[in-house]
């Protein structure tokens, strides 16, 4: 006896997601951390450069320390914190992060 076909549902809307209250509330904080990131990765070598006349390779080397320093921690972390529960850890990466910036 052949089955019947699935009920038809009706297609979501493509925001229909931003409705939730829950993806909401993610949204809108990983959208606030990303632009301060980002932010900082641009403010970052123009204070070196008018502030401390920082030289351009002096810039550079600045830069390749950030990612000698995100492969060093970054990377070990990211396997040490994957058997942790996922929301614990996004939480108190944004605080370290808030943190660091006021310091």
């Amino acid at each position: 006896m052949p089955s019947s076909p699935p009920a038809a549902r009706r297609p979501r809307s493509m925001f229909a997601l931003l409705a939730e209250k829950d993806f909401h509330r993610l949204f809108t904080g990983k959208a606030a951390g990303m632009l301060g990131t980002e932010i900082g990765h641009l403010a970052i070598p123009l204070i070196a450069m008018a502030r401390l006349e920082a030289s351009p390779a002096q810039v550079g080397l600045l830069g390749a320390l950030a990612t000698v320093a995100f492969l060093m921690f970054g990377l070990p972390a990211g396997v040490w914190v994957d058997a942790m529960r996922r929301r614990k850890v996004l939480i108190a990466a944004d605080l370290a992060s808030r943190g660091s910036w006021t310091c």
